[in-house]
């Protein structure tokens, strides 16, 4: 479904959920797996996915300039990846967010239709 573009002035398609927190908010990984890519896309900023296993990932974008993780770290569930920035030149008009993608077998899903507002469980090392 297109949603409007504050900063675009115009209607996009819309592969994820903005997740609004204030700039500098922690950035915490939604499940385990190991970080596969770490860029800085043109439109949507500083960004970092997870391979979370079984054609399952996560992407993270919006984030600010300093992450916490690289390519093949090891990553926890509840482990802070990054912070919240402004990065993202196209959501920029935006009130401050997290954009998070999900992709199950190469298609993407709403991934707020995977997590659970409750508590997560400690990551282990």
């Amino acid at each position: 479904v297109p949603v409007w573009s504050a900063t675009m002035c115009d209607y996009r398609a819309h592969t994820g959920a903005d997740i609004a927190s204030p700039v500098g908010s922690e950035v915490i990984a939604s499940s385990s797996g190991r970080v596969c890519k770490v860029w800085n896309d043109p439109m949507m900023g500083r960004a970092v996915t997870i391979d979370h296993g079984d054609d399952i990932y996560t992407t993270y974008m919006n984030l600010g300039e300093e992450l916490l993780v690289s390519v093949g770290d090891k990553v926890g569930m509840g482990q802070a990846i990054g912070a919240v920035g402004t990065s993202s030149l196209t959501e920029v008009a935006e009130e401050p967010h997290i954009h998070l993608e999900m992709k199950i077998g190469g298609k993407y899903v709403d991934p707020l239709e995977y997590m659970s507002s409750g508590e997560y469980n400690e990551f282990e090392e």
